[in-house]
């Protein structure tokens, strides 16, 4: 990256350092937008106009990273449009150098992250349709779409790690933060899921797709020390994206044949046999409603006087323990 002199670097500074100052690196950008939304409808008493992507702060080291990065050509065109400093920007500016970088042809991603990175570093809430910026289309992403000379690599070291990520569909980021504690195991020991903490603090336990259940248990199983992450590295050439698009396919796909075999159970049971959901009797009655059917009472009202009689029931036991008279206890 080359170095800017005169106004370039003097904008430059000032968009990096608004920038630095909404750093919120360790807090949970999930809580931030739930108190974010909590606040506009306490303003407003509605969600009407409410942008739930749109947050205070910036909680991920690689976002503030890429928004600083991308902060210097726009300081160069700034600078070259007569700006003096980054307190000159307008929305004016930046729609220019929006739609002047889409004409140059640079990818759709390029501009949605410069629009992105310029909206947090000025306060802007500059949309594409605002700016006049064509949306991205299905057909134009490539990402994971198309093979590329690393997803012929095999990545020998990294296999188990492949392992995992497959098995959980997790972010790059994760799969050096896995423990064995994070690891949710059934009664027969197996890691059924992993419990994961990723992008705005979210956690959620994944779960591990049946094929990978064995191997990924014998990758836990070896690990030394419960607290310690499972790893220490992870190649960044192998395309993880595409690793979670794939789960997401299996895991439904998963589901729907665990869906399918539960109906068919269900419907093949005989009749005569009862089962957990339904006891196969289309004219089953709780016992305790047959009981209250038997009084005129509703079912509110028969709680209430089963409650009451409960705690006399309770009180007198306590008094004859105590050697009490019932009517001691008003003085008599």
């Amino acid at each position: 990256m080359k170095k800017l002199k005169g106004a370039a670097k003097r904008i430059l500074g000032g968009l990096q350092n608004r920038l630095s100052k909404q750093a919120r690196f360790g807090q949970s950008k999930h809580e931030a937008k739930q108190a974010a939304k909590a606040a506009y409808l306490k303003e407003h008493g509605n969600l009407d106009g409410y942008n739930p992507a749109k947050v205070d702060g910036i909680f991920s080291i690689g976002t503030m990273e890429t928004y600083r990065a991308a902060m210097q050509p726009f300081a160069e065109w700034c600078s070259a449009h007569n700006v003096k400093n980054a307190g000159q920007i307008t929305e004016a500016h930046a729609a220019a150098y929006l739609r002047e970088r889409e004409g140059a042809g640079l990818s759709p991603w390029t501009v949605s992250r410069d629009l992105s990175a310029i909206n947090k570093a000025m306060g802007f809430s500059l949309s594409k349709g605002e700016v006049g910026l064509r949306q991205r289309k299905k057909s134009e992403i490539t990402r994971s779409r198309e093979e590329t000379a690393n997803d012929r690599r095999r990545f020998s070291k990294y296999q188990e790690q492949i392992t995992v990520a497959k098995a959980c569909g997790c972010r790059r980021a994760s799969i050096t933060r896995i423990t064995p504690n994070d690891c949710v195991r059934n009664s027969r020991g197996q890691v059924v899921g992993i419990r994961l903490v990723e992008k705005g603090g979210k956690e959620r336990i994944a779960p591990v797709l049946n094929e990978y259940k064995d191997r990924v248990t014998s990758i836990v199983d070896k690990a030394q020390e419960a607290t310690r992450p499972l790893f220490t590295a992870y190649d960044s050439h192998i395309d993880n994206h595409r690793f979670r698009a794939e789960y997401c396919a299996a895991l439904l796909r998963q589901l729907e044949q665990e869906q399918a075999k539960f109906e068919a159970a269900r419907a093949e049971a005989p009749k005569g046999r009862k089962t957990l959901l339904n006891n196969n009797d289309p004219d089953f009655v709780n016992p305790k409603e047959k009981l209250y059917d038997k009084f005129p009472l509703t079912v509110h009202q028969m709680d209430i006087i089963i409650g009451v009689l409960f705690a006399l029931i309770v009180l007198f036991l306590v008094l004859g323990f105590t050697h009490t008279s019932f009517f001691g206890l008003f003085g008599g």
